[in-house]
């Protein structure tokens, strides 16, 4: 299975908003476009995690979203995705599971989300602009079999009229004492925040808010785009044992607060048809569906 799915066309709803101060996102225009997975990791049995296995899928236009998933059986979820009315912020985070390790246990986890909505650029000094207040990604190991220890990524995206604005991915793997963590670019503003790669235990996270100016300055006045945000939060743990890795795309101790956008000279425009909101979503087989369906 793919470990990162592909773009979904569709377009982030805002407020109206003309005037030169930009709008936060979040409005009634309509047409937010929402797509979402969890997946999950299991043992092989011999120390190592297989997948990433498809647990559930969905989509959803307009509204507030909240989904999460519970992986192994009863207690809490192991990975959620979450937007509130109109996009105005949204996140999705994933924690490993503690089963057990047995083989065919789950022992990791994974949630995308993909947010989109089709615009009109108004003006020509149109502006955009993402905020991203709080990342983290965090791991402990105090005891227990290395086998092929603890990782999770995180990984921010947007893309802007078909064009790819940013991608960032950061990582953290290893075992207690022994920790590796990557940040793809400079771009996120990752920071030691507790503990130490040497250390049973350590936490990355934001020393300051992740905020990307988007240049629309290529798009002509009265052009349409698709804005398109997406998030994959992943953590696996093939210790279980006094051990455990999350990724999230917010503050973990406030949930209020997640990505945002803000914007002027721009208007979003409605949800398309249904008919036409599946072309957005769909890949090359439910294209293919509909032409048969049309012979």
């Amino acid at each position: 299975m793919f470990r990162i799915a592909p773009f979904f066309l569709g377009l982030l709803a805002f407020l109206p908003a003309l005037a030169a101060a930009p709008a936060r996102a979040g409005g009634t225009a309509g047409g937010t476009q929402y797509e979402w997975s969890f997946y999950q990791y299991v043992s092989d049995g011999a120390g190592g995690a297989t997948g990433p296995q498809l647990v559930e899928t969905g989509t959803q236009t307009d509204g507030a979203l909240a989904e999460d998933v519970v992986l192994g059986g009863a207690g809490s979820p192991h990975a959620e995705v979450f937007s509130s009315e109109g996009a105005a912020d949204f996140w999705a985070w994933a924690r490993s599971p503690l089963t057990g390790g047995g083989d065919g246990d789950p022992v990791g986890a994974r949630a995308e989300l993909t947010v989109a909505q089709l615009f009109r650029k108004e003006l020509a000094g149109a502006t955009l602009s993402v905020t991203v207040p709080q990342s983290e990604l965090s791991a402990s190991h105090f005891f227990g079999p290395d086998n092929d220890g603890l990782s999770a990524i995180l990984v921010h995206e947007l893309e802007v009229g078909g064009s790819l604005a940013f991608s960032e991915q950061a990582s953290l793997s290893g075992v207690g004492g022994a920790w590796t963590f990557q940040n793809g670019s400079t771009l996120l503003p990752f920071e030691l925040a507790q503990g130490g790669l040497d250390q049973p235990a350590v936490a990355f996270r934001f020393s300051e808010p992740f905020v990307q100016e988007v240049d629309l300055s290529a798009l002509a006045a009265g052009a349409e785009f698709t804005v398109t945000y997406r998030i994959v939060a992943e953590a696996i743990d093939t210790v279980q044992a006094k051990s455990g890795i999350r990724a999230f795309a917010l503050d973990p101790l406030d949930e209020s607060d997640g990505v945002s956008f803000a914007f002027s000279g721009l208007t979003p425009i409605p949800a398309p048809e249904p008919g036409a909101a599946l072309l957005l979503f769909a890949g090359a087989a439910v294209l293919s569906a509909l032409a048969r369906r049309k012979a």
